[in-house]
């Protein structure tokens, strides 16, 4: 490792004077600021240390620093440096709150002195190449290697190549030359080899490497570069992998490589855990999502996970490691949230659908109140699935096309539920009515029986004509009719014939005067002496005998000419001893007397 020249070193004292400019910019304050500027390795490192608490502009703290040693790079006295580190220097920020084991803040970038388009004096002046003797290409930033230094190894192969020429034209014979030409190349590929001759320069390269991944790695920052680290990690193991098992430092290059590989595997666990990460994140974006794509980022999510738990103490990237679980295992909640969310959204919205269809079903054959009930019920069913579709998941756009509609069906069929309700009962009054004139009707109650039938009448007449129940009402109107015009007559032969008996009773005084209705006509019982003597009337005019009648016979005769006639009825008048005495016939308009005893 070759150290920067005391020339270049004079010009980093001066850093933390000329950055101070950038310290305010950065609002931090210079007076309290301290920086410190080394040689780590293959790395320029700045480190700020500042009181506490962490600033919450960290980044933004690191971006003007690195704007900061870009612009003063340049000016640094790199003709004096005829190192190996080529022409890119490696540049580390560390950001860390004063007293803190760790730095909360890195910045890793690589500062390109050819890119830089300045050029020393020095330089321009001796017409030499910007990058020192040999203009090396850049090598990676995370694993820059200081090349080595010239050797002897320089000059061993030409002279290899001349004493095998030599031994070549001496000795013609095939075995000796090959023998000899073997012997010489083991020899010279054994002590050629790294770290054989001389001092090892790569155990603290390589240990420089892995100090600056170890740090980066237990820094309390979020945003650590692990391919950077990685990168630190490869470049400290490729140093030590060449020194063979003759070099004296052999074993110290064992113990290195037995300290960093582990870590270095580790820390391709975490780069593979991310790239799970990364794309279970990149597969999330602009949600909603399939079910199918969900379980996807799902199990992406669990196998990065799966990853970091492979990660145990005392590898270095084990913290690194647990903090990325935390944010893992609750994007893996998250999302298995999400796979839940949508499945129980697809079976709602699919059973929806199923009782949809029913419900439809059920509205176009239904013939009854209950069909449209049950249409009703099923109509609530789905809309009450629609509505557990929460925002957000794949199907709530549709879900909420299907609700309106259902919503709008479901108050239809509660429409047609009313109407077939109010229907219904119309109906069941009207039979209950009927029924119960009916009964009234039996009884000879018939001013009630016809009261019973109209209520009948006007119930059924109630229901309306698009109604399911209609298709009874004409012909319920018909019967209905029939049955309250036979009330009506009833009743007012009734009312009749309770006229008679009281002018009866008024006739026949305490004789017994009795009137009793058939099917076709009035039966009227006289006592015999009224029978007689309304015989007798009937038969004078024809016998030539007067035509005056006393008033009470003339008061009966009277009253069963206004009876047949009101009923529209014959009244047939019979003795006490149950003969035949006259016929009273309203459509001829007259009495028609029995001739004997056995007839008319």
């Amino acid at each position: 490792m070759a150290p920067f020249p005391p020339s270049v070193d004079a010009g980093l004292a001066y850093f933390p004077q000329a950055l101070t400019p950038y310290l305010r910019a950065a609002y931090l304050d210079p007076a309290v600021t301290s920086l410190r500027c080394w040689q780590a390795g293959p790395y320029l490192v700045l480190e700020v240390d500042h009181p506490p608490p962490e600033v919450t502009h960290g980044e933004q703290v690191l971006t003007v620093l690195q704007g900061g040693l870009e612009e003063l790079l340049p000016a640094l006295p790199w003709a004096d440096w005829q190192g190996d580190s080529g022409c890119q220097l490696g540049v580390r920020i560390y950001l860390k709150v004063r007293d803190a084991a760790q730095p909360y803040g890195i910045r890793s970038f690589t500062w390109s002195r050819l890119e830089s388009g300045r050029a020393t004096p020095d330089h321009q002046a001796a017409g030499s190449p910007l990058c020192g003797a040999e203009a090396r290409s850049a090598l990676p930033d995370a694993a820059i290697q200081l090349a080595p230094k010239p050797t002897w190894r320089g000059w061993v192969s030409p002279w290899l190549n001349n004493q095998v020429t030599a031994l070549v034209a001496n000795y013609w014979a095939g075995g000796v030359a090959v023998l000899m030409l073997v012997v010489s190349g083991c020899l010279v590929y054994g002590f050629t080899r790294p770290c054989v001759v001389g001092g090892c320069d790569r155990l603290e390269r390589s240990r420089a490497f892995y100090q600056l991944a170890q740090t980066a790695l237990r820094a309390d920052s979020t945003n650590t570069n692990v391919v950077a680290v990685q990168a630190d990690l490869q470049a400290a193991v490729d140093l030590l992998t060449p020194i063979p098992i003759w070099s004296v430092h052999y074993g110290s290059a064992q113990a290195g490589l037995d300290r960093y590989s582990p870590v270095l595997a580790s820390l391709k666990t975490v780069l593979q855990a991310q790239q799970k990460a990364f794309s279970a994140a990149q597969l999330s974006q602009t949600p909603p999502h399939p079910v199918e794509r969900w379980v996807t980022i799902h199990l992406l999510w669990q196998q990065a996970i799966d990853q970091l738990t492979t990660i145990g103490l005392p590898s270095p990237a084990y913290d690194y490691a647990q903090k990325k679980l935390m944010v893992y295992r609750a994007n893996y909640s998250l999302i298995g949230g999400r796979v839940m969310a949508e499945e129980a959204a697809e079976a709602n919205f699919n059973t929806a659908i199923q009782t949809a269809q029913l419900a439809r079903q059920r509205m176009d054959s239904s013939h009854s109140l209950a069909g449209w009930q049950v249409a009703t019920k099923a109509w609530q069913a789905a809309i009450t699935q629609l509505s557990l579709i929460p925002q957000g998941t794949l199907i709530y756009p549709q879900a909420q096309a299907h609700l309106q509609d259902y919503r709008q069906q479901l108050a239809r069929s509660l429409n047609q539920v009313a109407i077939e309700t109010a229907s219904t009962h119309r109906y069941d009054q009207a039979m209950q009515a009927a029924r119960m004139a009916a009964a009234r009707g039996a009884k000879g109650q018939w001013r009630l029986a016809v009261g019973d039938w109209q209520q009948a009448l006007a119930y059924i007449q109630q229901i309306p004509v698009d109604r399911t129940l209609f298709k009874e009402v004409p012909t319920l109107v018909e019967t209905y009719q029939t049955n309250l015009g036979y009330a009506q007559t009833q009743m007012k032969r009734s009312q009749s014939l309770v006229g008679v008996t009281t002018a009866l009773g008024k006739i026949c005084g305490a004789a017994n005067c009795t009137v009793a209705a058939d099917n076709d006509q009035i039966r009227l019982n006289l006592p015999f002496a009224y029978a007689q003597g309304l015989k007798q009337a009937l038969s004078l005019p024809q016998q030539g005998g007067s035509n005056q009648l006393g008033p009470g016979l003339k008061s009966l005769i009277d009253t069963i000419i206004n009876v047949s006639h009101q009923l529209k009825q014959v009244v047939v008048i019979y003795d006490g001893e149950g003969h035949l005495v006259a016929r009273y016939q309203p459509d001829l308009g007259g009495f028609s007397r029995a001739l004997d005893r056995g007839g008319i």
